[in-house]
């Protein structure tokens, strides 16, 4: 009877310390958006491995946990599907760590392009004092 119980605590405690290993690892994402003057009036759309994560205002930010492993953005200007043509850029999340991207636009002969681009923790700084975080990105 002792051991059924001894079994039974042990088990039960086994469980209970392998569901704490056994939490996701994921890393932060912050996604910003400066984009001055140019489409101010507009919110643009990212999407977080094709899947439409955040519509973002001129001068926001956006914080997004994601599992560790690697992860496309994109960015584009209107649309809940993403663009097939959108520019995107690769980012291999490792657990603990922060990664920023920024949405970049740019004016091109005949086109108009948005893109992220990663950028440095020292490179956001100046930008987070004239940026808002949105907690409502949908």
């Amino acid at each position: 009877m002792k051991t059924i119980k001894h079994v039974t605590l042990f088990v039960f405690i086994l469980s209970i310390s392998g569901g704490a290993l056994s939490q996701d690892k994921n890393g932060k994402i912050i996604l910003i958006r400066s984009t001055g003057f140019q489409g101010g009036l507009f919110k643009f759309e990212a999407f977080v491995d094709g899947q439409l994560t955040c519509k973002l205002a001129d001068k926001e930010y956006s914080t997004h946990q994601l599992n560790v492993g690697k992860h496309t953005f994109t960015a584009q200007f209107s649309g809940k599907q993403m663009n097939k043509k959108a520019l995107p850029i690769e980012v291999n999340v490792e657990e603990g760590k922060t990664y920023y991207l920024e949405m970049i636009y740019q004016v091109e002969p005949m086109r108009n392009i948005l893109f992220f681009q990663e950028v440095t923790e020292n490179s956001v700084k100046p930008i987070f004092t004239t940026c808002i975080e949105t907690k409502k990105c949908l």
